[in-house]
């Protein structure tokens, strides 16, 4: 597992509709060839290291790897980074015309593909698997390291084929995102959000990432010292009012409970709610110094989710930086903005 992946999540609308089109087969000319992609690559680590990302400086790209989806179309090129003989992360780029540009990175060691044999397959953001031959019925989870048979796969990805066909038909919007898309650059990553593993459900686990920093930055009595991080989390479960059997927690309940429970530590508090946010107003908490509580909906990797908004990349593709609770993935993960953000909730305390 490559640490402190940053990734870059694209979104994708499934759609029921009757007709299935291949835009990865290698005759269909909306496949682009890796030579293009290792091009915009480059200039992707370049002006990601002249901007804000000194580890990079001097990076070049290794030999670059192809990715396919389960039934052996292509659907991104992996191209680790390397500074000298280092290993400093990688990223993935798509191979599709319709939907192009950057899908995940990671800052710091190797690629999730490492000593992996067999057919490499890709089919979203930490969707990574492997297959001795396109035809075989079992896969192997690289994330999860476990081998799964094909038939208890939930989804086929969102960089599957036909998934991929009908987001381009629809979200034409998302593929112009490039580092070409403007000339200024933005980032910010707030320091010292705790990262803690989910427990109970989503919402209480991230919210006690965002209660844990204000007790840590002048709101000490929000948590007593004596006080375990799991005491933690199930006293948010019970003031949101979360189901313990399906760790579901409605989104008001969210902004309830939390709101509760700094009422209970004797300081007021605002909560914000902002559905079908945009990226700006996702920014504005972040830009401020404060991390804030995101849920997607329907998100092709999270599903229905909550995570703590920890930072942002604004460098033509726009990505937010959080923490989600999921143990088998790294610290800080980057996710593309897009419409599965259902909602940014504002938390400040006084």
């Amino acid at each position: 597992m490559v640490r402190r992946s940053l990734v870059s999540l694209l979104s994708v609308i499934i759609l029921t509709s009757s007709f299935n089109l291949n835009i990865f087969a290698k005759t269909n000319d909306n496949l682009i060839e890796m030579k293009e992609v290792e091009v915009e690559a480059y200039e992707y680590i370049q002006k990601v290291s002249d901007e804000f990302w000194e580890d990079w400086k001097g990076a070049n790209l290794g030999k670059g790897l192809t990715l396919y989806d389960f039934e052996g179309n292509i659907t991104a090129y992996l191209f680790p980074v390397q500074v000298d003989d280092n290993k400093k992360g990688y990223v993935i780029f798509s191979a599709n015309k319709m939907l192009p540009g950057l899908i995940e990175s990671a800052r710091e060691g190797g690629h999730p593909y490492e000593n992996v044999n067999g057919k490499l397959i890709y089919v979203g953001p930490l969707m990574y698997f492997s297959k001795k031959n396109f035809s075989d019925s079992k896969i192997f989870d690289i994330r999860m390291s476990k081998n799964i048979d094909k038939v208890k796969l939930k989804s086929k990805g969102p960089l599957s084929s036909e998934n991929i066909a009908k987001f381009a038909e629809t979200n034409n919007d998302i593929s112009n995102n490039s580092i070409y898309a403007t000339s200024s650059s933005q980032y910010k990553l707030i320091s010292g959000v705790p990262d803690f593993q989910w427990y109970i459900g989503c919402s209480p686990t991230s919210g006690a990432n965002i209660i844990k920093w204000w007790d840590n930055n002048g709101k000490s009595n929000l948590v007593s010292t004596s006080t375990s991080i799991n005491a933690l989390i199930r006293t948010l479960a019970e003031y949101m009012g979360t189901n313990w059997s399906t760790g579901g927690t409605a989104v008001s309940d969210m902004a309830y409970g939390i709101r509760q429970y700094i009422s209970s530590k004797g300081y007021t508090s605002s909560v914000t709610m902002h559905r079908d946010p945009s990226f700006s107003t996702y920014k504005s908490e972040i830009s401020n110094g404060r991390p804030n509580w995101v849920t997607t909906l329907n998100h092709p990797t999270y599903d229905t989710h909550a995570v703590t908004g920890v930072g942002y990349e604004d460098i033509g593709y726009m990505n937010a930086i959080v923490h989600d609770t999921w143990g088998s993935t790294s610290r800080d993960v980057w996710l593309r903005w897009n419409s599965y953000f259902h909602y940014v909730i504002n938390v400040r305390v006084y």
